[in-house]
């Protein structure tokens, strides 16, 4: 009978034990998995605000570049430079937040903006008076050339490259 009473005792310590080891794991496991929950939907939101700064960004500096391209002025000109710069410092801040073939797309795009906007000013400087009309007519078809490609459908390419990266983080799909 003692035996049996030792046996028992032992395996209820052991059960003890075993439970409050198992309990204590699966706290920590618990604990573990919600932090990663948190810091993973933290960067998934961040990845997500990112993607739409980028496409308000890319709309407003078209927008913008247009309205120069048709109205230009000196200071239609300096809020533009300083666009532009804050469009660069956004996406190369944020480049690990988005995929390489988009930035590529976003680096591409970026030249181009800044051909129209060299085009756009160097009409909207030669269009002073006393220039050469030759000069001013050289620079006024550049400015209708890349007033064209600024309309064209290149730059819907990277908009939709964005939006497709954005469905595809949402899990969403037309399908």
């Amino acid at each position: 009978m003692e035996i049996i009473l030792t046996a028992l005792s032992a395996g209820l310590v052991t059960l003890a034990c075993n439970v409050i080891f198992f309990t204590w794991i699966k706290t920590k496991w618990e604990e573990n998995l919600e932090t990663y929950k948190i810091a993973y939907s933290g960067i998934f939101k961040e990845k997500i605000e990112i993607h739409r700064e980028l496409l308000k960004r890319i709309y407003n500096f078209k927008f913008k570049l247009e309205q120069y391209g048709m109205i230009g002025n000196e200071e239609m000109a300096k809020d533009l430079f300083q666009e532009s710069n804050d469009f660069i410092n956004f996406y190369l801040i944020n480049q690990p937040f988005i995929k390489p073939s988009i930035l590529k797309m976003i680096e591409d795009l970026n030249k181009e903006y800044q051909e129209c906007f060299e085009a756009f000013h160097t009409y909207s400087v030669y269009r002073t008076p006393g220039v050469d009309t030759i000069l001013l007519s050289e620079a006024a078809h550049k400015a209708v050339e890349v007033s064209n490609r600024l309309r064209g459908a290149d730059f819907k390419a990277i908009e939709n490259e964005i939006i497709q990266a954005m469905r595809k983080d949402l899990k969403y799909s037309d399908s």
